[in-house]
């Protein structure tokens, strides 16, 4: 008897250069919160200028975000590994501190964990002069629970946010296992006081749900043939492999759902420094989308059978042009291992997977097709494929598989156009659509239910 086994596909990759970080002194987050709410006064360029040291930098042009994930963030004596604060109506409304997360800080036995919680009560506590509320909390699955507690020093409240992966020997989790912490500051709204048990659901209100063709208006076209969606929200993933993770929640906010790649990550079983595996990723898509009435579409999936002929055809091509061959396969015994994707695709030539991938002319039309349909009806898709091989502005560095975003395309000069979630100057970047078509490995939808193009 045969054995068939495919090999793990992960989605990450490391894709940056980055130069270590010099020693930077301390900075104190504690200093953006004066007791005359000063933060919430100042218009996004003052609020940069006067935090620059901080280390913030826009997440995209839009200025609707920014990041800071310097050495030495401190919140009252709180390492802090990152700070996003969110804009909106020319002003800051939420300012994000990670205090802990697998992506970038690894794994973190139980006890550490519990001991971090307990420090950061502690500091909150005696910052606000008083105890906090806990609030009721979250099942996101049989496994994975949200727990919050809130302040209020007005003009603050401050929510912290923890998780854990139960065990589950189903799921994989063999202990509970810390996912992430973090601190939630907003604008105090009297409505909404914690300290009034009727209302502390810890759940907060969502944006109003868009319409359809809410969505179609936010389309632009341009005189030179670009047709995109300028508005879906930067997340920068940083250096961790939360590419599927990150891609996810951009989806999400751009659609008036707000969930982090961290509990998407930890939904999706995204390890810390393995991204995160497709089929578990389409899993945890599915259930997210259960919880914010979202849907999930395969509309491109890898397919072995179609991976085999383009072995095929670029094998045939080869042996033509005289470049060594390469197997999809490889025999143990009685067992055949059909090779990772990511494995084959490096080995490959990049112009001879180009002639291979374009022999069959029915995949390349179906994705146009289906990317020109989505694209006018205001709905961004998520992309996996695989990068190195082909050109792209800015350069990427090595080769492996990746989850970013379609939002445009030029039918003019036959060009995708796409985002990934690196920050500034990765919200609008383009491919020819034969070197898309080449390096794809799947196109999947996800969007409101209550939706249909």
């Amino acid at each position: 008897m045969k054995t068939l086994v495919l090999a793990a596909f992960t989605t990450a990759i490391t894709v940056m250069a980055q130069s270590p970080a010099p020693p930077a002194p301390p900075a104190p987050l504690a200093n953006l919160l004066d007791a005359q709410g000063t933060v919430w006064q100042q218009t996004p360029d003052a609020f940069m200028t006067a935090n620059h040291s901080l280390g913030f930098q826009w997440s995209s042009a839009n200025h609707e975000s920014a990041r800071a994930a310097r050495p030495g963030l401190t919140f009252h004596e709180l390492p802090v590994y990152e700070a996003i604060v969110r804009f909106t109506k020319n002003s800051p409304h939420e300012l994000i501190l990670s205090l802990y997360n697998r992506g970038d800080a690894g794994e973190l036995d139980e006890t550490s964990f519990q001991k971090l919680i307990q420090f950061a009560d502690a500091k909150l506590a005696a910052w606000t002069g008083a105890s906090g509320v806990l609030l009721r909390t979250q099942e996101r699955t049989a496994t994975a629970t949200i727990r919050r507690k809130a302040w209020v020093k007005e003009p603050y409240r401050v929510d912290l946010v923890w998780s854990y992966s139960e065990k589950s020997r189903q799921q994989g989790v063999t202990a509970p296992l810390p996912e992430y912490a973090r601190l939630q500051i907003t604008r105090f709204d009297p409505t909404q006081d914690p300290r009034k048990s009727i209302l502390a659901t810890g759940t907060p209100s969502q944006p109003k749900p868009l319409s359809a063709m809410e969505l179609k208006n936010r389309i632009q076209r341009t005189p030179t043939g670009d047709v995109f969606i300028p508005s879906v929200p930067m997340v920068d993933q940083g250096v961790k492999g939360y590419c599927a993770a990150a891609v996810a929640e951009r989806v999400l906010r751009y659609y008036g759902r707000n969930l982090d790649q961290h509990e998407i990550a930890q939904l999706a079983r995204t390890s810390a420094d393995s991204g995160t595996n497709p089929d578990q990723m389409l899993a945890a898509l599915r259930r997210i989308a259960d919880e914010t009435k979202m849907e999930v579409g395969t509309l491109q999936d890898f397919d072995l059978r179609d991976f085999e002929k383009t072995v095929t055809d670029y094998n045939r091509a080869a042996k033509r042009t005289k470049k060594p061959e390469v197997n999809f396969a490889r025999r143990s015994g009685n067992t055949l291992f059909i090779e990772s994707p990511v494995t084959v695709y490096q080995a490959m030539d990049a112009d001879l997977l180009r002639e291979a991938r374009l022999k069959r002319d029915g995949g390349l039309q179906q994705f146009k097709q289906t990317l020109i349909k989505y694209v006018n009806n205001g709905a961004p898709l998520a992309w996996a494929c695989i990068v190195g091989k082909v050109p792209e502005k800015p350069e990427l560095k090595g080769i492996g598989a990746h989850m970013r975003l379609l939002i445009g395309y030029n039918d003019r000069n036959q060009e995708i156009l796409y985002t990934d979630t690196w920050g500034a100057g990765h919200e609008l970047k383009r491919l020819s659509l034969t070197d898309a078509w080449t390096i794809t490995l799947g196109v999947y939808s996800f969007q409101p239910r209550d939706i249909r193009f």
